[in-house]
């Protein structure tokens, strides 16, 4: 009866298998009485401080309400005359997010007001100050688009499936000061195929990514701590949940050994940060 952490995945879309050994710290998957821990993703906020009237300040266009192209964007100065400029994004903090390369790269935003994995947006950018500011970003459109507001007309799309025929639905928002996250990218695993999993407690932090699909079964076994359920960081992960594959409560729920009237899953238990 032992809680057991996971490795924190490092490429967007390579979910690790909680069925193999490597994806646990120590190397042992949880198993029945276990409770299995995804770790949290470490984030940064949007700290662009406003609308500056000086041409080529990294706040001169922010704050950033709408979709832009490439690497720059045009806005009249002052005077009325159009200034090209490159998007110059200031974050609390871009060292502490564990980038793979701090000077050039991607990153993940979710979009304000709705801060969630389900709305977040990838951008490239090239340059640093090795801190708190990214040069030259640019819109990733490959991974989703991003449109600044809801649209009357259903949106198509799933929020988290890369292989929904029309891949993942639009972002929807625009940046705000202290508001926007920052991210890496997501912790990711997946449990898939026929694969069976028995253990008593999954405990989802911030910025993680379960996917169950295919034939696959998750039994929460309730033998150990009586917590038979997902715990999840209200709007701050995500579930996954397709084809056939089931998650089953294998507990005496109601009984003595289910202490807890959550089995399941459960969204309103952890506030984590």
């Amino acid at each position: 009866m032992a809680t057991i952490t996971a490795v924190t995945s490092s490429v967007m879309g390579e979910y690790l298998n909680v069925l193999d050994p490597t994806t646990w710290v120590g190397g042992v998957v949880p198993g029945e009485g276990d409770t299995a821990v995804f770790p949290a993703k470490p984030f940064a906020y949007y700290r662009n401080s406003g609308d500056s009237t000086a041409p080529y300040n990294y706040n001169y266009l922010h704050p950033l309400l709408t979709p832009w192209t490439g690497s720059n964007m045009i806005k009249k100065d002052g005077a009325g005359d159009y200034i090209t400029d490159e998007v110059k994004i200031l974050w609390t903090t871009l060292s502490s997010i564990k980038l793979p390369n701090i000077y050039s790269g991607s990153y993940y935003v979710t979009m304000w007001p709705y801060i969630s994995p389900d709305n977040m947006i990838k951008i490239n950018f090239s340059g640093s100050n090795g801190s708190t500011l990214a040069y030259h970003n640019e819109i990733d459109e490959s991974y989703r688009k991003w449109i600044s507001k809801k649209p009357y007309q259903e949106i198509s799309g799933s929020p988290m499936d890369h292989d929904h025929p029309d891949g993942l639905a639009p972002a929807i928002g625009s940046f705000y000061y202290n508001a926007n996250h920052v991210i890496a990218g997501l912790n990711q695993y997946e449990l898939t195929g026929s694969g069976e999993w028995v253990v008593d407690h999954i405990d989802m932090n911030r910025y993680t990514d379960f996917k169950i699909k295919n034939d696959a079964k998750l039994y929460l076994s309730d033998a150990g701590s009586g917590n038979a359920y997902i715990d999840i960081v209200t709007g701050y992960c995500a579930l996954q949940i397709y084809d056939q594959s089931q998650i089953i409560v294998s507990g005496a729920y109601g009984s003595t050994e289910q202490t807890n009237s959550y089995p399941g899953i459960y969204c309103q238990n952890k506030t984590g940060f």
